[in-house]
């Protein structure tokens, strides 16, 4: 079983990593003033403790803080988020097959460049398929990841929709456990000039 503190100190961390420029990854969920004695005085610990009996409770809150990155823990003792994260473990057991079948709902049924080309006004074909619940969050970080694309886009993307959706995307990716190679090859066989845009 985790320790109530290390829940509420990694609770604290996923949180400031979904709403803040904090990095979780970087600093390996370590914060400074999350500390024992702060953690002592607190008046919700047995939130914390019902968290820290969880069997998967990091996936859990990842789930929950994606749902809503300013959810608080006494929130996560509702069955709702429960829901939530069953919802989510069965999307990432499901990830390859999701992959492949959104790829097909996207436009520009044979050409990677003209889903991730920048238009003059609005966002990518890439993006606007998300933004139209063409596909999936997870679809569209996998992809981004893949290509590469994101830098790019930072930088010529003046579009307000997609400065919430880089940071978010920059949020989440790491959480999404994947096989590259198998994604890539998802790729290749979708998408005819995928090569120009991904390592071999």
């Amino acid at each position: 079983m985790t320790a109530p503190f290390k829940a509420y100190s990694d609770f604290m961390a996923l949180r400031a990593h979904f709403t803040t420029k904090y990095d979780y990854i970087k600093y390996q969920g370590g914060m400074k003033w999350v500390t024992e004695s702060s953690y002592e005085k607190r008046k919700d610990k047995y939130f914390f403790e019902k968290l820290a009996k969880h069997k998967d409770y990091k996936d859990f809150l990842v789930a929950n803080l994606l749902h809503n990155p300013k959810v608080w823990v006494t929130a996560l003792a509702k069955p709702q988020a429960d829901d939530v994260y069953i919802e989510w473990k069965r999307k990432m057991q499901s990830l390859t097959y999701i992959f492949r079948t959104e790829l097909r709902k996207i436009p520009e049924e044979n050409n990677l460049f003209q889903i991730l080309k920048c238009n003059v006004v609005g966002v990518p074909i890439l993006v606007e398929s998300y933004l139209m619940h063409e596909i999936s969050l997870e679809t569209l970080c996998i992809l981004i990841h893949l290509t590469g694309i994101k830098k790019f886009w930072d930088k010529v993307l003046n579009a307000p929709e997609w400065k919430d959706l880089s940071l978010q995307v920059e949020k989440y990716t790491p959480f999404i456990s994947f096989d590259e190679a198998k994604m890539k090859e998802i790729a290749y066989a979708r998408f005819e000039d995928a090569n120009l845009f991904m390592e071999c």
